[in-house]
């Protein structure tokens, strides 16, 4: 039986975390294989997010507590007390193409899930797009600011061809979220940023080893100039 107070058993759910993440990065040590790193590295920007969320709530929990042990007839000045800083036009575009740019993606990988044979992975990276959707709608939000969903999804029916347009919008992507964090003093929407951009590196590695296997059986050969040229 799980015994402890609350703080208590979020710490320790911490430490797991901590543990975790570090097994994982031993896990990288012992391989070369492209595909497992890149899926470790996926798991572990996970935990790490879990991680950081466990000592959030931890450190929200424990103001709580503290307050409460404050005199509750004592009024406290809030005159001098800054609220948080809004978002500024240029981070709120920024999170409303990145939002457009996730609904797209959504779409995309959701018609090549429904119409390859075997395409299981796009039903997963759709499922990461509408998390990172969701993420940065409720940015958008926490500032009354009205999210808009619209988007520019297509449908392609070659699916080689589908898959480098897709490849080509992913790294694209990555580049946008790589500089994203810069540009926002919120520590939360940074983190958003941060676990979003490892989700796509994921994608893109998953998407440069299905053009691989493609091509091969077709007997193409797939390169980056050729991406580009595209």
């Amino acid at each position: 039986m799980i015994e402890g107070d609350l703080v208590s058993l979020l710490e320790a759910d911490a430490a797991a975390e901590d543990e975790t993440i570090k097994r994982y990065l031993y896990h990288k040590t012992l391989t070369d294989d492209e595909e497992l790193l890149s899926l470790l590295d996926r798991i572990i920007a996970d935990e790490r997010s879990h991680y950081k969320e466990f000592l959030d709530m931890i450190e929200e929990l424990s103001t709580e507590a503290a307050e409460a042990e404050t005199d509750s007839t004592e009024e406290e000045d809030t005159s001098d007390e800054e609220s948080p800083p809004g978002l500024t036009p240029a981070q709120a575009a920024l999170l409303q193409e990145s939002l457009e740019d996730e609904y797209t993606s959504v779409l995309q990988y959701l018609y090549r899930y429904f119409t390859s044979r075997d395409g299981d992975e796009f039903e997963d990276y759709a499922i990461d797009e509408m998390k990172h959707m969701g993420w940065f709608a409720e940015a958008l939000a926490d500032s009354n600011i009205q999210p808009k969903l619209t988007h520019v999804a297509r449908e392609i029916d070659n699916h080689e061809q589908a898959l480098k347009i897709e490849l080509s919008r992913e790294e694209e992507t990555i580049e946008k979220y790589s500089g994203a964090r810069a540009k926002f003093a919120d520590e939360e929407i940074k983190d958003l940023f941060e676990l979003a951009l490892s989700h796509e590196k994921y994608h893109a590695d998953g998407l440069k080893r299905e053009i691989v296997k493609q091509e091969k059986r077709s007997g193409k050969r797939f390169t980056i100039g050729s991406l580009r040229r595209k």
